[in-house]
């Protein structure tokens, strides 16, 4: 299974989930170590699991999304990237990624800012299923997990 996120249009930069992680670690993705290591295997284990939630890393969004969600946790603070799988394609499709500051707790209410990310990436699986040409590898991330 080979990753890959929805572009709106031909430009690579344009994606939700490379806007994500240059907005937050910078052009060259200057994580610290241990937060590379830490989105980066997320990533792996997902390809590896065929997309299918499970683990520590996978969770299935809520009732009326499509999108499964790969969650990182750093302490009290939760990295957040819905996808999908695309089994015709054998693509993991990446949709916006975000980051929870304010705190996590499994199984407690969704505050607005989260619904509105969630409704979001809900909306980029859609247009994704209307017009599936629409998507980018982006070799670099590709490159960096294998």
């Amino acid at each position: 299974m080979y990753l890959a996120f929805f572009c709106r249009d031909q430009d690579h930069e344009s994606s939700p989930v490379k806007q994500f992680l240059l907005s937050r670690y910078g052009r060259d993705l200057g994580l610290r170590l241990a937060e590379k290591q830490k989105v980066f295997s997320a990533f792996s284990f997902a390809l590896s699991r065929r997309g299918q939630p499970g683990g520590q890393y996978l969770k299935k969004l809520g009732r009326g999304y499509d999108a499964i969600e790969i969650r990182v946790k750093r302490g009290l603070d939760l990295i957040r990237f819905p996808y999908f799988t695309d089994i015709l394609n054998n693509r993991l499709v990446l949709l916006s990624g975000f980051y929870k500051r304010d705190g996590y707790k499994e199984g407690g209410k969704i505050d607005r800012e989260t619904r509105r990310k969630l409704d979001e990436a809900q909306l980029y699986y859609e247009e994704y299923n209307g017009d599936n040409c629409k998507y980018y590898i982006d070799r670099e991330i590709n490159e960096y997990i294998n």
